[in-house]
Parts: C-alpha cells; sequence; structure tokens
C-alpha cells in the first residue's frame, strides 16, 4: 500500500504531512521557500486575485440588496393586504400629551410564508444544481462555466427590477420564484467553479485565499441592504437592480479578460460517487451543513428576542447582529493561514465545540441556570463567529488533502467534484438554518431553540473529533508499515547484489579485488563447441582410433 503522501507534492500541499512526517516531501534545504506559505507568486496572480473578490462582493450586493424593500413591495399585491381606512384611538404618552398612532397594514400569514419563500428558492436551486455543475464542469471547463453563472446572475438581478409592473399576484409570485430559481442556478455555477479555478490558481494557499474571499462576501452581505435602501428611496424599486445587475456584467466582462484558462492536465475519473465514498466526507458535510446553518440560524429569532428581553431599536439589533459576521470575517483569512501552513484537521472539531459553547450561552441555556444578559448575548456571537470561521473555511481544503491522501491526482476533475459536494452542502445548510431556527423558535422560544441546535453541533463535534483521532492513528500505522516494506526491500536487493558477486565476481567489478579478477581472466577453461566441430575433424579422429 502506497504512503499518504506519494502521490501529493510538497509544493502543493504543505499541511498533508501533520500525521504522517514532514520528511516524507520535505527532505532537504531546498524545500524550506516551499514551507512558507505565499498567497500571490506574480502580479496576475494578485490581478486575478482582485477580480474575484470585487466579484464576489458584487454578486452578495445582488442577494442583498432586496432585503429592506421587497417584502413590503410584495405585500401590497397579496389580496389580503389590507390599510384600516378608520383612524385609531389616540393613544395618551408618558408625558400626558396625545397622538394618533401610525396606521399599519395588515397580512395574513400564507402571504408572508408566501413572500419569505421568494428568498429560500435560489438556495434550493443552489442544492440542486451544485452536483449538476461539479458533474459537468471537467466536460466544460471552469472559467466558461464562472462566466455562464456571472452572466446568469446578471441577467436575472436586472430583469427582477421590472417583476413590479405585473399586479396579479399568482403572476407576481410565479415570476419572482423563477426568477430566484435561476439565479441559484448561476450561483451554482459560480460557486462550484470559483473552487476549481482558487485551487488551480493558488496551489499552496488554497484555504487562505477561501477564507480572504469568505470577507468579500460577507461584506456584499452587510453593505448590499443599505446600498439597496438608499438606491431604493432614490429611485423607486427598479434602481437597486439596475446598478447591481450591471455592475456585475461589467465585472464579468473584465474577469473574462483577467482569469487564466486551466492548463492541460492529465485526466483522471473522479465522480460524485468517488467523493463520496470516502470515510471522512461524511463527517465534513455534516460540518459543512451545521456550520452554514448556523449562520442563518439566527435570523428569524434573534431579532424578536433582543427587542422583548432587552428593548432595542432595530439600529442597535443590526448592530449585536454585526458582532457574529465581524468576527468571522476578520478570521476566516487568519484560519485559511493557519490551515495551509499546518493542519486544518484539528480546526474543524475545535470550531464545532466553539460554535455549540456559543449558542448554548445566546439565550442561555436552561441548563445553565443564568439570566438573560446582553453583555452574554454579544459574548456568544463573538465566540459563535469564531467558531463557524474555524470549522466551516477548512472544509473544502481538508476534502482536497483527504482524497490526495487517498492517491488521487490533484486535477481538475477532483476540484470540479469537491466543489459540487461542498457546495451542495453548504447550501442546503444555508437553507436549512433559518427554517429550523424559524420553526423552534415557535415550538419552544428562543432560548430552548438555542440550546438544542447547540447541542447538535457539540454532539458532531464529538464524532468528528473521534473520527479525526480514528484517521491519525491509522495514517500513522499505514506509515510505520510503509516504512517496514520499504527497508526490508532495500535489504533483500542488498543481500540479491551480493549473492551475485559471490557467484559471478566480474558481475560486479567494483566489489571483487583486481588481483582475483585478473586470475580468473587467465584461468579461464574453453569450453565446447558443437558448432566448431567439422568434419574432417571427424574423419581423423576415427581413423586415429581405427589406427589404435
Amino acid at each position: 500500500m502506497a504512503s499518504a503522501t506519494d502521490h501529493v507534492p510538497a509544493s502543493t500541499y504543505g499541511a498533508i504531512n501533520d500525521d504522517v512526517g514532514t520528511a516524507a516531501t520535505n527532505s532537504g534545504a531546498g524545500n524550506k521557500e516551499d514551507e512558507n506559505v505565499k498567497m500571490f507568486s506574480s502580479r496576475r496572480d494578485k490581478l486575478v486575485f482582485l477580480c474575484l473578490a470585487v466579484n464576489n462582493l458584487i454578486v452578495s450586493i445582488c442577494f442583498a440588496t432586496m432585503v429592506p424593500f421587497f417584502p413590503t413591495v410584495a405585500a401590497t399585491k397579496s389580496p389580503s393586504y389590507h390599510i384600516p381606512t378608520t383612524p385609531a384611538s389616540p393613544v395618551t404618552t408618558s408625558n400626558g400629551s396625545t397622538v394618533a398612532p401610525p396606521v399599519t397594514a395588515t397580512l395574513d400569514e400564507t402571504s408572508s410564508t408566501l413572500i419569505g419563500l421568494v428568498f429560500s428558492v435560489a438556495t434550493f436551486s443552489d442544492f440542486v444544481f451544485s452536483p449538476i455543475v461539479g458533474h459537468e464542469l471537467p466536460k466544460v471547463g471552469p472559467k466558461l462555466i464562472f462566466l455562464l453563472g456571472c452572466i446568469l446572475i446578471s441577467g436575472v438581478t436586472i430583469l427582477f427590477g421590472f417583476v413590479d409592473m405585473v399586479d396579479d399576484w399568482s403572476t407576481f409570485l410565479g415570476l419572482c420564484y423563477a426568477l430566484r430559481f435561476a439565479q441559484g442556478m448561476g450561483t451554482a455555477c459560480m460557486f462550484t467553479s470559483s473552487f476549481t479555478i482558487l485551487a488551480g490558481a493558488f496551489p499552496k494557499s488554497v484555504g487562505m485565499v477561501t477564507g480572504t474571499l469568505e470577507v468579500f462576501s460577507g461584506l456584499g452581505f452587510m453593505i448590499g441592504p443599505a446600498i439597496g435602501g438608499a438606491l431604493y428611496g432614490l429611485g423607486g424599486f427598479k434602481l437597486p437592480f439596475l446598478v447591481s445587475g450591471s455592475t456585475l456584467a461589467a465585472c464579468t466582462g473584465l474577469v473574462a479578460i483577467v482569469l487564466p484558462s486551466p492548463p492541460a492536465r492529465k485526466k483522471q475519473k473522479v465522480s460524485l460517487l468517488t467523493v463520496l465514498s470516502q470515510p471522512r466526507t461524511w463527517l465534513l458535510i455534516p460540518s459543512a451543513l451545521l456550520s452554514a446553518s448556523a449562520l442563518g440560524f439566527l435570523d428569524p429569532s434573534l431579532s424578536p428576542y433582543l427587542d422583548k428581553e432587552f428593548g432595542l431599536s432595530p439600529s442597535k439589533i443590526g448592530l449585536v447582529f454585526l458582532t457574529g459576521a465581524g468576527v468571522y470575517a476578520i478570521l476566516a483569512p487568519l484560519v485559511g493561514f493557519i490551515g495551509d501552513k499546518y493542519s486544518t484537521r484539528p480546526l474543524i472539531p475545535l470550531g464545532l465545540l466553539l460554535t455549540g459553547v456559543s449558542y448554548q450561552l445566546l439565550g442561555p441555556s436552561p441548563l445553565l441556570g443564568l439570566q438573560p444578559a446582553l453583555w452574554r448575548t454579544i459574548c456568544g456571537l463573538a465566540l459563535m463567529g469564531s467558531g463557524i470561521a474555524l470549522s466551516l473555511v477548512p472544509t473544502s481544503p481538508d476534502m482536497l488533502v483527504t482524497m490526495c491522501e487517498k492517491g488521487y491526482e490533484d486535477s481538475l476533475e477532483l476540484h470540479s467534484a469537491l466543489g459540487g459536494v461542498m457546495g451542495a452542502a453548504f447550501s442546503f445548510g444555508e437553507g436549512l438554518g433559518p427554517s429550523v431556527g424559524g420553526l423552534l423558535f415557535g415550538a419552544v422560544g428562543f432560548s430552548e431553540a438555542a440550546s438544542i441546535f447547540g447541542a447538535m453541533i457539540l454532539a458532531h463535534s464529538v464524532v468528528v473529533t473521534i473520527g479525526t483521532l480514528l484517521g491519525r492513528l491509522r495514517r500513522k500505522s499505514v506509515a510505520v508499515v510503509d516504512a517496514n516494506i520499504q527497508d526490508e526491500t532495500k535489504a533483500l536487493l542488498q543481500s540479491d547484489k551480493d549473492d551475485d558477486a559471490v557467484r559471478d565476481p566480474e558481475r560486479n567489478p567494483r566489489t571483487t579485488p583486481r588481483i582475483l579478477r585478473r586470475s580468473l581472466s587467465h584461468s579461464r577453461v574453453p569450453t565446447f563447441d558443437a558448432n566448431m566441430v567439422t568434419p574432417t575433424s571427424v574423419s581423423r579422429s576415427q581413423s586415429t582410433t581405427s589406427a589404435a
């Protein structure tokens, strides 16, 4: 059986030898340069990264720009939307003045649910199409798939700006669902091919580059609602979609020029089933799913909890939300760097442990017997952001290292299959988190819901820890067996050479004394050759015998 690092170049995967021994790949002083993780090796790498970063930023803005105004506009299309015509009774304030309460429109629960599904359709589409894109990507090429995804997202975003012209409720919802579904298809194309491009363009720093790009994606989701609200105030419903979609289209043209085509590589047969057949895959997929779910689990429940328990205003609630996202954005590049330079495997169970503990602090959990406190909630969100960074960023690089340890070469087919599997896991978790969070919040309340979800993450952290330790023991045993086999093979080869030298010293003149070789050459006995016997010699011998 081959050792774990026989098929993996040291310059590509510096962290793969954490359990097997760095001497297998980093032998000699000539490879010291490769041990230093460098993010960019040329100006072209910097330009490629800059284009991908700006592209991720704009795509995130395209998705988030509709958050502040779309639910309100969509509600006006519903038949159940009602604005009271009779003014409400005046209300006396604490200082004795009388004011008229604001007129509040009403909307039935079914219409609210249907509007909420508009946001989740794109996630469902991303989950469905990520494995399909991963399967077809080697045939088409990552650059073309990436550009097609960007074009699809930009086109659909521009078209979405015209749905407010439809007044019929059913038609309006149908168009919104169809456009968001197409937007999810574009996301599957873009992000699945993005991992393939990153793994090929930055083989020595996949984790660091991926973590840094997460900063730009998170920044887009943070500033997207603010940009969307400002543009909506300036030009109405169409302007936010037209500006963000057109900007993405222009950025796509620049990416098409700068993005390199992948070099020709030896093809290998790697499919989604190949990735799914690896035992560690079933540790990493739930890790990515739970980490992505943790990002959105609090969306439907944290805001009402902060309003009820602490009476925070919407602006302050937004600042509290930014705590977890901000810590995640800061730590993501650092986690990627650590994974590239050392190892990704201890980071994932540690991140799951921190995330599970953070959810116990948010409520806090009824088992802790603590009273709700704003500072504890903020600390829990900061701990959650750091835990998600540790558990989510290293998943794709870890899976890449795992497949290379199994003997698969670093190839386009491998990157495509991994991108499809991990993209599907992330998108499914991204859509599952708010759904499960909303259901648990409505059934048992915020503290209990956060405690239950945190317990699930803690249980999986134990499973991942045990699996990681068992895998490390197995790799060490394989390395010892390989070393013993190599030693025995060398000993057998040496013994064969020694035997050959004893039987025929001239085969190994370097190991035979010169005097012995000279004596052997002078004392050689001629051998008999039947072909050298002629009829004349035979007759002469016969006549001699007769005379005798």
